[in-house]
């Protein structure tokens, strides 16, 4: 079953892009002044907001599913609706992607 979405899951999962964004930014930029603290730092709070996320969302309450209102239909309607994209699960996969990377630019050359 799936658990119920709660605000601070969402808030996490947030921090979480985001730092690893600001990340793949800051990677963006050269320099050659050592470890780079401005890459490392924020993907350590994307890290910890990330296991925060996952805990969080975890213990949250399962979702109650909804009352049956009507039978089952008995054929596949011929028109089905378009499909919605989750655009939170392209950048996830895009930062987590790139998230390699972004910690070999910011080591110390």
């Amino acid at each position: 079953m799936q658990h119920r979405s709660t605000p601070l899951a969402r808030a996490l999962g947030a921090a979480a892009l985001l730092s690893a964004a600001a990340a793949w930014g800051a990677a963006s930029i050269r320099s050659d002044t050592g470890p780079r603290l401005d890459i490392l730092v924020p993907l350590a709070l994307a890290a910890s907001s990330a296991s925060g996320w996952l805990l969080v969302s975890r213990s949250a309450p399962l979702v109650e599913p909804l009352p049956v209102t009507a039978p089952a239909r008995e054929t596949i309607p011929g028109n089905l609706g378009a499909v919605r994209r989750d655009w939170g699960l392209v950048a996830t996969a895009y930062l987590t992607v790139w998230a390699p990377y972004v910690m070999r630019c910011g080591r110390s050359r």
